[in-house]
């Protein structure tokens, strides 16, 4: 079977510089979800879904998507929301295309970046540095 990533582990552990491991996913099991507002963009949803789909090829495990975040999950905010909104980030530094990845806490991941774009970008790069996925070339034969 051709796949276009790469990640057989059946545990996902994001780790942050000078911060505990957080699990999303352990023995195929899930241990987060994804947070993308009801009132998020098409193109967030999107990416959101594109998420979902590859840690689930890459773990057997599918991570809900809510609309708030859950109780006793790892929760895994895409885009501005109530919870995002209330840390107050500075996105003034960051272009378009620009993005953060931050773990406020042993609960919380946020993706967030001025754009949807940027958004977009930082779930794509939060795959590959935190949870393993693997772009190799594009089409069904990466």
């Amino acid at each position: 079977m051709r796949t276009a990533l790469t990640f057989l582990m059946p545990l996902v552990t994001c780790t942050a510089l000078a911060a505990a491991p957080i699990t999303i996913v352990e023995d195929h099991q899930t241990r987060a979800a994804i947070v993308l507002p009801d009132d998020a963009s098409d193109q967030l949803k999107a990416a959101c879904a594109a998420m979902q789909a590859l840690i689930e090829q890459s773990t057997g495990a599918k991570l809900e998507i809510l609309i708030a975040a859950p109780d006793g999950l790892v929760a895994v905010h895409v885009g501005p929301g109530p919870y995002v909104d209330a840390l107050g980030l500075d996105l003034g530094d960051l272009d378009d295309d620009g993005y953060l990845i931050i773990f406020p806490d042993a609960s919380n991941i946020v993706i967030l970046g001025p754009t949807d774009w940027g958004t977009e970008f930082g779930v794509y790069e939060f795959l590959e540095r935190y949870v393993g996925v693997r772009w190799l070339l594009p089409g069904p034969d990466g």
